[in-house]
């Protein structure tokens, strides 16, 4: 009973988020290119009907990041991957490579706060 409820409840999230969409930053192909690179060593790992996920990933459509994102539920190996290297597993978490390390951030308000403070710089 609570898998249909969970079901029912998550298509209903998703097509809400589809008819609410927020409009994107409009920037240059030259700015794009740039938020393209600052970007490009995070991944998201998320399920689809998430209402966490849906928060996280709505802005970064309207930052218009191009951010991966990878789906747990559907990849079991990146879910493990999650587990081992994240310590937990919660969801959204964003992966952030730099040069010398791996950081696994959760909490959606966390992972849009530094989102946010990596396009200030």
């Amino acid at each position: 009973m609570m898998s249909i409820i969970r079901f029912i409840l998550g298509r209903i999230i998703l097509i809400l988020n589809q008819l609410t969409l927020p409009k994107p930053v409009a920037r240059t192909a030259e700015q794009q290119i740039q938020i393209n690179q600052l970007t490009q060593q995070l991944s998201l790992y998320e399920m689809l009907a998430c209402p966490y996920c849906v928060k996280v990933r709505r802005e970064f459509f309207r930052l218009g990041l191009n951010i991966t994102t990878v789906d747990v539920k559907k990849n079991p190996a990146e879910m493990d991957r999650l587990v081992q290297h994240g310590g937990k597993f919660q969801v959204p978490c964003l992966k952030i490579v730099t040069q010398d390390d791996t950081i696994w951030l959760y909490e959606s308000e966390q992972i849009i706060q530094h989102v946010h403070a990596l396009l200030e710089t």
